[in-house]
């Protein structure tokens, strides 16, 4: 429940919208403000949020809503039309960021959509995931545009809902948009939900949805390892071809960048001359660990278990060259930074892999196959 827009807003109301006890005593404007007692939800219009600098006002928590979710609004388009029978083909997607919705054709369909979900992970979820349908075009940041019936929780099992599209029948174009809503107080380190969309009794499409928990990041000057070559962050696109590593086959794979996350943090450390990064981000040493600047940071916020980066340690390398750690020193400043989230939950930055993760607030469709 977001923040009041005008008048007087009071600490205790502020604490009990970053999920902290409203009479919790000594509480720091500064730090409520900062993102010490709760990372800022940056899903908010920044008009809407404290900006983290001085001097901090209560006034820049009007409107704030520390439960905002950010709308995906990615298109899917199948070559062929998919059959509720399973009889047309459908495979060959294709993603971009147009704005037009999330898109099932169907041929031949009968009766309600049921929609659901199930985990495609091992992570401990407390983040609700919603979605609202549309046959009249995309449902809208708010779920309602284009006669859809608004955002509707997708539970751990194939249900109708209330989506305000009457049976179909015939052939069919549905619009979706996914949201995410972050529980108020806990925190999830991440995870991946199987989406699946019915008809007529039989799954017509499955996508892979991913929605996280994230503070760390790249400083925006370490450059993406690409097919194509060394890339900023902001000459890449989401959908893009980055590096990975594939722990089950160990060996680099090639995938779409599925997110690309870009936010402000002031927790950042230089390593060496060449890499800047939050001090709770893993990465991959040659010996086959993830480390970290601050391993009990990285475990409290994200359940990622890491051991400390120290001097000496050798990093792995997307070329096997050796990288040792010379020089840890704090990088000073509020800067921008980023994330690419992909399939394998991580990707190479300036040739060093480095775990994957987005914001709760985010949720994406990453590398989805129709069935």
């Amino acid at each position: 429940m977001a923040l009041q827009s005008s008048g007087t807003i009071k600490i205790s109301e502020i604490n009990t919208e970053l999920g902290r006890t409203s009479t919790t005593a000594n509480t720091s404007l500064e730090d409520l403000s900062d993102g010490t007692y709760a990372t800022i939800n940056t899903a908010n219009p920044s008009a809407d949020r404290p900006d983290g600098s001085a001097p901090h006002a209560m006034s820049e928590f009007y409107s704030y809503n520390h439960s905002a979710a950010t709308i995906l609004n990615w298109i899917y388009t199948p070559t062929t039309l998919v059959s509720a029978d399973g009889s047309a083909g459908g495979s060959t997607q294709t993603f971009d960021n147009s704005g037009t919705g999330f898109i099932i054709d169907i041929t031949g369909s009968n009766g309600p959509i049921r929609c659901g979900k199930e985990n495609d992970g091992t992570e401990t979820m407390d983040t609700t995931m919603k979605v609202a349908l549309s046959i009249n075009g995309n449902p809208g940041t708010g779920g309602t545009a284009n006669s859809a019936g608004g955002f509707q929780t997708i539970f751990n099992s194939s249900s109708s809902f209330d989506d305000n599209i009457s049976d179909l029948s015939g052939n069919n174009r549905v619009y979706m948009s996914f949201q995410a809503i972050p529980h108020p107080a806990k925190s999830d380190s991440g995870a991946r939900y199987n989406f699946y969309f019915t008809n007529n009794g039989t799954t017509d499409n499955s996508k892979d949805l991913f929605a996280g928990v994230s503070r760390f990041c790249f400083h925006e000057s370490v450059p993406i390892n690409t097919p194509d070559g060394l890339k900023m962050v902001d000459d890449l696109k989401v959908g893009d071809m980055v590096y990975t590593y594939n722990f089950d086959t160990n060996e680099i794979e090639e995938l779409r960048a599925g997110t690309i996350e870009i936010v402000y943090h002031d927790n950042l450390y230089k390593l060496n001359d060449d890499i800047i990064v939050t001090d709770d981000h893993p990465i991959y040493t040659e010996s086959n660990e993830w480390v970290s600047i601050l391993p009990e940071t990285s475990f409290n916020n994200y359940e990622i278990k890491t051991r400390e980066l120290k001097l000496g340690d050798k990093l792995k390398t997307i070329d096997d060259s050796e990288y040792v750690v010379n020089s840890i020193e704090k990088y000073e400043g509020n800067h921008r930074t980023y994330v690419v989230v992909t399939k394998n939950w991580n990707f190479y930055a300036n040739g060093i892999l480095a775990h994957s993760e987005i914001d709760m607030t985010q949720m994406k469709v990453v590398d989805s196959e129709s069935t």
